[in-house]
């Protein structure tokens, strides 16, 4: 396990590591400690002086400064006294939780992927940029030779750090001409589409920041669409459209599987009920912001 601190002091107080366990059953994290101690020194605090402003106890506010934690939340609760945020992280052998998240965002890239080059564009995944000091990769990048068109899609399994998110967005945006020139496109129109996750999680992001999202017109993705559109798409993929059971990323609940089932990590069940791992025809219309219409019902009466 891997903690770090974000705040105004990051360059400082940034991938401190855990150093091992307790004797009474919590983590060291000694560094950390440190630096809250060195913040709450910096400003004329005594112990007891963080533990008020934290809701916590003075000898809790020792006992973190020396590097003894207890609980997380408690070192939440400290550390948002000066401003700080706890960010801890697993890491697993041979990046298996990395690989885990990464199917998910491979399995949008391939659907939207199908889509464009299904529709006639030119195709590129993970393509990379370094250009004036700026370097990084844009998930997917679509070329229509008829048009003139290009397509710039960042791809999100979850809407999480929006900051990130906008600040990479517009990077990407800036240097597209020359990432598509590079290639030998001569690009007429640019368009931007963030291709993500279609979650509870996710809508109700984009619903709590409507300010932030205003500049994204919600379209399901089409011909029609690209033609007419300017500037920046959002759309909504489902698990259904990416040939997976269900998204896992920002899943809050797990229901008990019924006979004859398996989870989205043992593979899909066809028709015969034998998980079937072969690829899957990728469907062509991505959903957009508007709920499905509710099936009709139909009533026995005797």
């Amino acid at each position: 396990m891997e903690v770090t601190v974000g705040s105004h002091l990051q360059k400082a107080a940034t991938n401190w590591l855990v150093s091992g366990a307790c004797h009474d059953g919590g983590v060291n994290l000694i560094p950390i400690g440190r630096l809250l101690r060195m913040l709450r020194i910096r400003r004329g605090w005594r112990q007891s002086d963080v533990g008020v402003r934290a809701r916590l106890s003075a000898s809790a506010v020792g006992r973190h400064e020396n590097g003894r934690i207890g609980s997380l939340p408690s070192v939440e609760k400290h550390a948002a006294v000066f401003g700080l945020r706890l960010d801890v992280r697993l890491l697993g052998r041979a990046g298996a939780l990395v690989r885990l998240g990464d199917e998910e965002h491979a399995a949008i890239v391939e659907a939207v992927a199908s889509w464009f080059r299904a529709a006639g564009f030119e195709t590129e995944t993970e393509a990379s940029f370094s250009e004036w000091g700026e370097r990084g990769r844009i998930d997917l990048v679509a070329f229509d030779p008829a048009t003139g068109t290009l397509v710039i899609v960042e791809v999100k399994t979850q809407l999480v750090d929006l900051q990130d998110l906008f600040g990479s967005l517009n990077i990407k945006e800036r240097l597209a001409g020359t990432v598509a020139e590079r290639r030998g496109w001569r690009v007429l129109r640019q368009l931007s589409l963030l291709a993500a996750a279609d979650t509870s999680a996710n809508r109700e992001i984009v619903r709590m920041h409507p300010t932030l999202f205003a500049g994204f017109a919600r379209r399901r993705l089409t011909r029609s669409v690209l033609e007419s559109a300017s500037g920046r798409l959002l759309t909504w993929v489902s698990h259904d459209q990416a040939s997976r059971d269900s998204w896992i990323a920002g899943r809050q609940r797990v229901r008990r599987l019924q006979r004859g089932q398996f989870s989205s990590s043992e593979g899909y069940r066809g028709s015969t009920g034998h998980p079937d791992r072969s690829a899957v025809a990728i469907s062509h219309r991505l959903t957009d912001d508007e709920p499905e219409p509710a099936k009709p019902t139909t009533t026995h009466t005797s």
